[in-house]
């Protein structure tokens, strides 16, 4: 896997922000450079998540995609076929709505261009055959390349349970590649930095075009965008685009299988990786059929390649107003007639991928390693132990004292050691100017003493 996520570390103050928000313990290290404390990524266990980017004020966070690759080749005249996410509705419209970049998209040469709603239809469709013929054990979804990359690479028991199937924008590439018979170069048009690792794994898919990267391209060259709008090419209308949710393949997923099966959710940070923790421990009697796992709290629509600042409230006006003119088919009526179609004309089998784990191993320490970081702490006693402040970075003392442990922190990152020490520091320097005070009080009585015995 390649590194997406990289460092500018002269920006990097050591605010601790990236430290807070990551959800893997040592994917980063603390370094000094020149002096100055600055925070590094361990692009081995780092899983591209790109929390530490949002969070960061200092410009110290960045991420790679394709998207510059993709204009150059465009312009240089490779042959491209375009795969639209649904985010990419929302997070244009503020630019003209997304027809306007269709239309450019084909001025620069772009070959067809497609909606990947299609894929998430075939995505559930695949799942339904695939549950209904095998009759699996529990199933994770693998529509999230952030969760795949933390299974693969941090929990390796759970890989046996990732879905086989696509995800919705590889599925739309199968498709394209397969049954549309294109053999040009596939560009996705997505809203997820680690989108790269999926599709490097995969294949099938050769550009990820992050929005966020786009539209900063867009602006920096100050391209107008043409009046007249494009449409998708092949399918553009089908239950994917129907839903008004943030989260369209769930709602699938729900629509499709959950009248059969039982199905459940995380979503965001906070809460899916925990989740995911307390799916291993769980005997497989108490586990869903399908549990679906994405990083971002609303979805895709507010993923981590987008440009962000929108809203949940916005996004479903958008997806509401997309989804009206097809709305009155009926959404059981209209998933039916498209599975039929599909049951005629897919092959399960062209959907199907394998995962093969990548685990990373964690720093191993001691009960006797961790006494000792508390003591580079200044650590000794219950209380001081459970300051629990989180200023560094670490919900707990105890997090903190394992970081220093692993030697991917260091003691000056505590806050409350600083505090102390800087009150040290100066009750020193107030007893030194008592003391320099008493010593010129001394001093001036004594030179008083002997002018009156000169006198």
């Amino acid at each position: 896997m390649r590194n997406l996520i990289n460092c500018a570390c002269e920006n990097c103050v050591g605010c601790n922000h990236c430290v807070r928000v990551c959800p893997i313990d040592e994917a980063n290290v603390i370094t000094s450079i020149r002096g100055k404390n600055v925070w590094k990524i361990n692009g081995k266990k780092c899983i591209a998540c790109g929390a530490c980017i949002k969070v960061c004020h200092h410009g110290a966070r960045h991420y790679e995609d394709d998207t510059e690759l993709f204009i150059r080749d465009l312009e240089r005249g490779v042959k491209i076929n375009v795969v639209a996410a649904p985010a990419a509705k929302t997070n244009f419209e503020a630019a003209g709505g997304l027809g306007r970049l269709l239309a450019w998209l084909r001025s620069m040469g772009a070959q067809q261009i497609f909606d990947a709603s299609l894929g998430a239809d075939i995505c559930a469709w695949a799942h339904l055959c695939y549950i209904q013929r095998n009759d699996p054990k529990p199933v994770i979804s693998q529509h999230c390349p952030v969760v795949v990359n933390y299974l693969l690479k941090h929990r390796e028991e759970l890989v046996k349970h990732l879905s086989p199937i696509h995800s919705p924008m590889l599925s739309m590439a199968v498709y394209i590649r397969k049954y549309e018979k294109a053999d040009a170069k596939i560009a996705a048009l997505s809203p997820c930095i680690a989108n790269a690792h999926e599709f490097e794994a995969a294949g099938f898919i050769d550009y990820n075009v992050t929005l966020n990267k786009l539209q900063e391209l867009i602006e920096a060259n100050k391209i107008v965008m043409p009046k007249q709008d494009s449409g998708f090419d092949r399918f553009e209308a089908s239950l994917g685009s129907l839903q008004a949710s943030h989260n369209s393949f769930m709602e699938n997923v729900d629509h499709c299988i959950g009248e059969s099966f039982r199905i459940d959710k995380a979503e965001g940070q906070c809460l899916v990786y925990k989740a995911l923790d307390e799916y291993a421990r769980q005997p497989e009697t108490k586990l869903p059929t399908f549990f679906g796992a994405a990083h971002c709290h609303a979805g895709c629509h507010l993923g981590t390649g987008c440009r962000g600042g929108g809203n949940i409230f916005e996004i479903n006006t958008v997806m509401n107003n997309l989804r009206q003119p097809t709305a009155h088919l009926g959404k059981k009526r209209h998933r039916d007639e498209l599975f039929k179609v599909f049951d005629k004309k897919l092959r399960l089998s062209d959907f199907v991928r394998k995962h093969t784990p990548a685990p990373v191993q964690s720093i191993r320490i001691s009960q006797e390693d961790i006494g000792e970081a508390f003591a580079w702490l200044g650590k000794f006693d219950e209380a001081a132990m459970n300051f629990n402040c989180g200023a560094c970075g670490c919900e707990t003392c105890f997090e903190m004292a394992e970081r220093i442990a692993k030697d991917i922190a260091v003691p000056s990152q505590c806050m409350e050691k600083a505090k102390r020490e800087a009150h040290w520091a100066c009750a020193e320097d107030s007893n030194l100017l008592k003391t320099n005070l008493q010593n010129l009080e001394e001093f001036f009585q004594k030179h008083s003493v002997a002018e009156a015995k000169s006198a």
